[in-house]
């Protein structure tokens, strides 16, 4: 379990580009590129390791939430994934929680509308804006789970539980 102390990744169900509050979108950010591996400090709050628990590959989920004038959640989101398949397209799905407990109980939201496509070395990342509004207002907690999968489930990467607080 990771506890998020610096900020908030609430409810993850709207991405930016959606004016709509409360529907499910993620908008994918340009520039991504490949993180190196010495570039993640494994005990950053913000993060989260990937396992496979099924397949082959992991990585790093990593959440850097931001400020809102508004008092809502919103965060950038960065995955990254290495020792995977090469040339393969993965898909994203998170499972928010409303009881913060850091036991992640909550429904995944399948195929949120983010890919992640491994390179000939079965390495990649992606790079997207996330935003949620009510009822995630600063100070609301809740508990979330990712999961990177290829369509046919042959592969499945799953990151540790994190707790997160909006800002």
């Amino acid at each position: 379990m990771l506890l998020m102390k610096i900020g908030a990744i609430a409810g993850f169900v709207t991405l930016v580009g959606c004016s709509a509050v409360g529907t499910d979108s993620l908008t994918p950010s340009p520039g991504n590129r490949v993180m190196q591996s010495g570039e993640i400090a494994a005990n950053d709050p913000s993060q989260s390791i990937l396992t496979a628990i099924s397949g082959q590959g992991t990585g790093r989920v990593i959440v850097a939430p931001t400020a809102k004038d508004d008092g809502t959640f919103s965060a950038e989101i960065t995955i990254n994934v290495h020792d995977a398949a090469p040339n393969t397209t993965f898909l994203v799905q998170r499972a928010p929680d409303l009881v913060p407990d850091g036991v992640c109980t909550g429904t995944y939201k399948k195929n949120v509308g983010v890919t992640l496509t491994t390179d000939s070395t079965g390495a990649g990342d992606t790079h997207f804006f996330f935003e949620r509004g009510s009822p995630f207002f600063s100070g609301v907690r809740f508990d979330v789970v990712f999961q990177v999968y290829t369509p046919d489930l042959s592969t499945i990467l799953q990151s540790e539980c994190m707790t997160v607080t909006v800002k």
